[in-house]
């Protein structure tokens, strides 16, 4: 359903997304945001980049032996296809996630009470659950064709602080 949204659909997703951000005063004062690179089923945040790419500092996901690894954005000569036909920066990963004020997280399905439903294989948990990251605001970025009414839990997942409907 989401792989057939049309293209003037999506770049509403994309501006609503912006407007949203624009309100947010968690993302207005964040320095160092990591976003990521859309599938076909996600929200794209192109947009995002270039709206603020030269006041903020931005980070795109890895995936390296199965773990996530946060690596700085620099521009699209610097990034390559990795797994899953997922773009990705060939720079050095981050070494000190705790600098990290915003993260913005892709998901198939989102819940009100912050709960996500990922691909299955639990990296952005993994990823989330480490305690260099306890601090940082995390927000889960969805088509509102996406929202559903609840999600199922485990142990393992971990709740995002709110949801961007677009």
């Amino acid at each position: 359903m989401l792989k057939q949204l049309s293209h003037e659909r999506r770049e509403y997703a994309a501006s609503q997304l912006i407007a949203q951000l624009s309100e947010d005063s968690h993302f207005l004062s964040s320095d160092k945001v990591m976003i990521y690179y859309a599938m076909a089923t996600e929200v794209s945040t192109e947009a995002v980049l270039e709206q603020w790419g030269d006041e903020k500092t931005f980070f795109f996901p890895t995936l390296v032996d199965g773990k996530i690894q946060v690596c700085p954005y620099e521009g699209k000569a610097r990034m390559k296809e990795g797994q899953f036909g997922i773009w990705e920066p060939t720079t050095a990963p981050l070494s000190d996630l705790s600098t990290l004020d915003y993260i913005l997280v892709p998901g198939v399905g989102f819940d009100s009470q912050g709960h996500r439903l990922g691909h299955g294989r639990a990296y952005y948990d993994s990823f989330l659950s480490q305690r260099s990251l306890q601090n940082v605001h995390c927000v889960g970025v969805a088509f509102s064709e996406q929202v559903l009414s609840e999600i199922p839990t485990e142990p393992h997942d971990i709740a995002l602080h709110s949801l961007i409907i677009v």
